[in-house]
């Protein structure tokens, strides 16, 4: 289901997480022996950050969560605005028992975007809401 992440991810934390995906797995596997079945795609939206109460990406995400088509179904995951929270997806990638989603979506809130843009590559400059490190060392 969807997993709420309201500050940089503690090891406890992950391990829940990392629990919650193992189950999902074990159901998946169990639901094996129906006619079709349906991948999971990893939705993930961010917490507010700077002057932003509120972030449409994590509400996207809890909206799609446990939504499914005939092939698919959402699992949403709200991030911190931080190195650590953006690369948590691929740290899941690599344990053991997880299984890999068909797809991961990642959302997020561009503070001067005019609209909805697709991005292929995150492009902000201050990645962590909590610090002043940049992504680029220029």
């Amino acid at each position: 289901g969807y997993l709420d992440h309201h500050s940089s991810i503690p090891e406890s934390a992950d391990t829940a997480r990392l629990t919650s995906l193992r189950v999902s797995a074990a159901a998946a596997a169990s639901a094996e022996s129906s006619p079709r079945r349906k991948r999971v795609v990893w939705v993930t939206g961010y917490q507010p950050f700077k002057d932003f109460t509120f972030n449409p990406s994590a509400a996207v995400a809890r909206t799609l969560n446990g939504s499914c088509t005939p092939d698919y179904c959402v699992q949403a995951f709200e991030l911190p605005v931080t190195h650590a929270g953006a690369s948590q997806p691929a740290r899941w990638l690599r344990e053991p028992g997880v299984p890999k989603p068909a797809a991961i979506v990642h959302l997020g809130l561009e503070d001067r975007a005019k609209g909805l843009k697709l991005e292929v590559a995150a492009k902000n400059v201050l990645a962590e809401s909590n610090s002043s490190l940049p992504i680029l060392a220029n």
